[in-house]
């Protein structure tokens, strides 16, 4: 075992949160009109979709007197506090106080960049954007997302990524023996990426395997991006080709809720009798959900150690790339 394997800070550690993308949830959850409260991290955040449509996300205490902000409504393109009806616009800014001539100039509530995109409401932690919001290259003008259900996870989300990158367990979970890849590589302080190229082993074990013993004979290819180590990309292109995003909302407990989109071209036969590509929704999700179902009976159990070996280099360099991220300060 090496002598040198990483000292963790900020890698796994439930207490702090990178400036990032994240998925609030579902666009049509959320009416115009209406508000929800929600607990994000350690903070209490509003999320409002105004009458007009526009969704926006502040932190949920009134600067007034600390009331709850959730527990207003919205008003035409405010939302109203409900202890003295102090009403903020999706700025934050107070535009309204009823017994006063002008609000206060110090009343502001913070508030976070939003963008409504593959049918979810996502906002960035931080004053502004670092990065746009992860997508992937060249999708098809038919291209459709589904969103799948949300499903909390005991681990933290830095380790999901290590598995891409740690091929050694390719092959004794998924019976994929990977025999060459691209460079796992800081495309730039936000985001990584890395691309696998292998074959399928012939005795299958695990539940993954045994599945995958169908395409014994064709070869396996990976592309994986990570985004602000909280926003995975993946693509398959062999054994069948898909494309799915996972992303990930830490909590304080050190899990976090995991959510997949998946991407596809509409099938224009099934389209006209459904509006969407069901069967290959089905199809996809099907594998998406085999790939991780063996790993995840180990990560429910793991705690995660460094006592890495030459051949964890890689994961090694991962955990550099999250150290190194912009973080939330306190």
């Amino acid at each position: 075992m090496s002598d040198n394997s990483p000292k963790l800070k900020r890698f796994a550690n439930p207490k702090e949160f990178t400036k990032s993308w994240y998925l609030l949830g579902k666009s049509k959850s959320l009416k115009p009109g209406n508000c929800e409260l929600k607990k994000i991290f350690d903070k209490q955040f509003v999320v409002f979709r105004t009458e007009s449509g526009v969704v926006h996300v502040m932190e949920a205490r009134c600067p007034h007197m600390g009331a709850m902000l959730g527990a207003g409504e919205v008003v035409g393109e405010c939302i109203r506090c409900p202890f003295h009806h102090w009403e903020f616009d999706g700025e934050g800014e107070c535009t309204k106080v009823p017994y006063l001539d002008e609000p206060p100039a110090r009343a502001k509530v913070k508030s976070y960049p939003v963008k409504e995109v593959y049918g979810g409401i996502w906002f960035f932690y931080g004053d502004e954007p670092l990065y746009p919001l992860p997508h992937f290259e060249n999708l098809a003008k038919n291209n459709r997302t589904v969103l799948g259900p949300r499903r909390e996870l005991v681990f933290h989300p830095h380790l999901i990524y290590p598995n891409t990158v740690d091929f050694n367990h390719w092959w004794a979970v998924h019976g994929i023996i990977v025999d060459r890849s691209s460079d796992f590589e800081s495309v730039n302080k936000y985001q990584t990426q890395i691309e696998l190229f292998g074959r399928l082993v012939d005795k299958p074990q695990t539940l993954s395997q045994k599945t995958f013993k169908f395409f014994r004979k064709t070869k396996f290819h990976w592309k994986a991006s990570s985004f602000g180590g909280n926003v995975f990309l993946a693509e398959m292109i062999l054994p069948i080709q898909f494309k799915f995003m996972l992303t990930y909302l830490p909590k304080i407990d050190g899990g976090c809720e995991v959510q997949t989109i998946y991407f596809f071209e509409n099938s224009h036969w099934l389209k006209r009798v459904t509006g969407i590509s069901l069967l290959t929704t089905i199809w996809k999700a099907f594998f998406v959900t085999l790939l991780f179902y063996d790993d995840m009976k180990i990560m429910n159990t793991i705690e995660f150690q460094t006592n890495f070996t030459k051949e964890d280099k890689l994961i090694g360099k991962w955990i550099q790339h999250v150290q190194q991220l912009d973080y939330v300060e306190k």
